[in-house]
Order: C-alpha cells, then structure tokens, then sequence
C-alpha cells in the first residue's frame, strides 16, 4: 500500500503523489490526504480561482476538501470536417443527440469514393 513502509509501520511514506481522479475514494478511505485547502487559499501564487471549476470542483476536491493539485490539464477537443458535412448535408451538432444523428446518417459510407 501506498500508505505502509516495508517495514510494517503506517503513514509519512510519501509527502507528494501523482494519482488518477479514480483513485481518490479508496485513498481516501485509507486516510492517505491531508487537506490542502488552508494552504491553496493562502498562497495567491497558486491563482486556485482561476483552476478550471472542473479540476478546482471535482477533481482536485473530495468531501469538502482539497486533495490534490492539477498537473497538467488534458480536454478532449472533437474536430469534424466542414465538407464531410456538407457533403451529407448536416449541421455541425451541438448536442449529444445530434452528434448521435449525425453518426448514424455518415458511418459506413464511403467517404474518399474508393468504393469501399
């Protein structure tokens, strides 16, 4: 475990981590944070208002406290082509249901016109 040395004794293994989002509750449970939040807010190097409300709320927080500090930021970004839809005569979608749409109308056809 993360929190226990080899030789058996608990805690104060580790000062700093990296760990997935996913990870917080098991390591919560293991009592593996401290929280940080008394030394984000007095640190106004850290700029914690202008996190993302994603990371600063949801992913850097857990049952009220800061756990964790972003280290890099990763969004997924979705690209599509103008002429693609064009081509099939449909709007760039700005919902999920749309996109859904828009799916199920292009895939499976053939989009270079090699007949396959």
């Amino acid at each position: 475990s993360l929190l226990t040395r080899q030789d058996g004794a608990q805690r104060d293994l580790y000062n700093v981590w990296t760990f997935d989002p996913t990870s917080v509750i098991d390591l919560d449970e293991a009592g593996a944070f401290t929280d940080l939040k008394e030394f984000v807010l007095a640190d106004p190097s850290i700029q914690w208002a202008s996190v993302l409300p994603l990371f600063r709320d949801v992913t850097c927080s857990y049952n009220g406290r800061i756990v964790g500090m972003p280290q890099f930021v990763s969004l997924p970004y979705m690209y599509w082509r103008r002429d693609w839809l064009a081509r099939y005569s449909v709007s760039v979608p700005t919902s999920w249901e749309e996109l859904l749409a828009v799916a199920r109308k292009i895939n499976g056809t053939d989009f270079d016109g090699d007949g396959r």
